[in-house]
C-alpha cells in the first residue's frame, strides 16, 4: 500500500470520484485564505500536490506568479488544459512531494486538500514542510488543509456506492494502525478496478507541535472553508494559517 497513491491518482476514476471537490468548493477556500492574508501583487505561490489545478488556476487568475506541482502525470496534464483554456501562465512540475525544492522563494506556499499523511515515516509525511520553510522568505505564508481525525472517526461512513455515467463506484471505508483506509472498487462495462488509499491520522496538537518546531508561526486555526473556529469533535478539517 506504500505507493497507492500513484495508481489511483493516475486513473481515470479519480476525479469522478471526488467530483463533489469541484471549482466552487476551491473557490471558497481560496476566497477564505485570501481574506486572512495580506500578499503582494504579483505574489509568487507554490500549490503543492497541485493535482489538476483547480486551486492553482484560481490564484493564477487572481494575477499571482504561480507554480504547482504533482507526481501524477495525468493530473498535471490536465491541469496544463486548465492553464492553456484561460491562457494562464502557471509553471507546473511534476515531482515528488518528499523531495521537491527549488531555489527560488515563495511569499505563499500551500498543501490543500488532505495532500499529507500519504507515507508510512513521520519522516517522509514531514519532509515538505522542513523544505517548504528552506523556500520561504520571513514573512511568507504556508497554509496546510488537512483532515480532522476526530470528526473523522466520528462521522466514518463505513462504505457506500455510486453510479456515475457507465461506472458503479463501491467505496468502503477503516480506520487501522492509526491511518484511515479506503479501498474503491470500479465496475464498468464488465471490467473492475481497484484501489486504495491510505492517510496516517495526526491530530492537531501534534501537528501545531512538530510545525512550530520546524519554525512556523501558527497565526489561524480553522475547522473550515467558512473559516469557523476550530473544534476537535465538530470540525471536519485542520486548517492551519502560518508565517515564517
Amino acid at each position: 500500500m506504500n505507493s497507492w497513491f500513484k495508481d489511483w491518482f493516475d486513473s481515470d476514476f479519480y476525479l469522478k470520484v471526488y467530483s463533489h471537490r469541484n471549482d466552487a468548493d476551491a473557490r471558497k477556500l481560496l476566497e477564505f485564505i485570501l481574506a486572512n492574508i495580506s500578499l503582494p501583487k504579483r505574489a509568487k505561490v507554490l500549490d503543492s500536490s497541485c493535482g489538476n489545478g483547480r486551486h492553482s488556476i484560481l490564484f493564477a487568475q487572481k494575477g499571482f506568479d504561480v507554480t504547482g506541482f504533482d507526481l501524477s502525470l495525468n493530473l498535471l496534464k490536465q491541469a496544463n488544459v486548465a492553464k492553456e483554456k484561460f491562457n494562464l501562465p502557471i509553471k507546473l512540475i511534476r515531482a515528488d512531494i518528499r523531495t521537491f525544492h527549488v531555489k527560488e522563494k515563495f511569499d505563499l506556499i500551500v498543501n490543500l486538500f488532505t495532500s499529507f499523511g500519504y507515507f508510512v515515516s513521520d519522516e517522509e509525511n514531514f519532509a515538505f514542510f522542513y523544505n517548504a520553510f528552506g523556500m520561504m522568505e520571513s514573512g511568507s505564508y504556508f497554509i496546510f488543509d488537512y483532515l480532522n481525525p476526530k470528526f473523522l472517526q466520528k462521522n466514518l461512513v463505513g462504505s457506500d456506492s455510486q453510479k456515475i455515467g457507465e461506472s458503479t463506484i463501491m467505496q468502503s471505508r477503516r480506520i487501522r494502525d492509526n491511518r484511515i483506509e479506503k479501498e474503491i472498487i470500479v465496475n464498468k462495462l464488465n471490467e473492475t478496478y481497484k484501489f486504495q488509499e491510505s492517510v496516517k491520522l495526526y491530530p492537531k496538537d501534534f501537528l501545531t507541535e512538530k510545525l512550530m518546531k520546524i519554525g512556523f508561526s501558527i497565526i489561524n486555526t480553522s475547522g473550515d472553508y467558512d473559516g469557523n473556529n476550530f473544534n476537535e469533535m465538530n470540525s471536519p478539517r485542520i486548517i492551519l494559517i502560518m508565517k515564517k
